[in-house]
């Protein structure tokens, strides 16, 4: 917890094998800050065994419900809930539990809090970005980091431009965010 009581939070939406936790806590900085992963893919659920993180086993989404989650790769080591994802061919498609991050972000969070919303959710960055700037829940919002994915998902640059301009208005650039060089997940070359 910070000196003015707030808490700190990481929320780091699209985990895949806890890299971002790992990168974020490697600043001595932020060892104060509680972390929160939703990552729907149970193949990576073990590599958060021993991260200090609490793990939610679902994809981040504008509702509640189950969606179909496209899985590319020899490994999968790429998924998307958009299907027009265009970085490698589709292997596998599984069924995966969704909530409504508004929601859960109002149910958990404080405007109070300090948080971090770090996004790399293969292209369903937009529609939750955009539910949370009509809902308001951008607000609780101090800082974004983010992979933006519109090119390869088919996004139009104006829709990204648009995004990325109501964000601005909320006072949120989206400053780019990479953290694979903290992955412990073997990749294949097809990715």
């Amino acid at each position: 917890m910070s000196s003015s009581g707030r808490l700190r939070i990481f929320l780091d939406c699209g985990g895949h094998d806890g890299c971002s936790v790992r990168k974020w806590m490697n600043d001595p900085e932020h060892s104060d800050f509680i972390c929160y992963s939703f990552e729907p893919q149970p193949e990576m659920f073990p590599y958060y065994e021993d991260l200090p993180t609490t793990l939610i086993p679902k994809a981040v989404w504008t509702e509640f419900g189950e969606l179909p989650l496209y899985r590319a790769g020899k490994r999968w080591e790429s998924s998307s809930l958009l299907s027009g994802k265009i970085t490698a061919p589709v292997r596998r498609v599984d069924t995966v539990e969704c909530i409504d991050f508004s929601h859960w972000l109002r149910e958990n969070c404080t405007l109070r809090d300090r948080i971090v919303l770090k996004m790399d959710i293969e292209g369903a960055e937009y529609a939750v970005l955009e539910k949370m700037m009509d809902d308001g829940t951008i607000k609780m919002i101090d800082r974004l980091l983010i992979e933006w994915h519109g090119e390869r998902c088919g996004i139009p640059k104006e829709e990204h431009d648009r995004v990325v301009r109501r964000l601005k208005h909320f006072r949120l650039r989206g400053k780019h965010w990479d953290a694979m060089k903290f992955s412990t997940f073997p990749r294949s070359k097809q990715t």
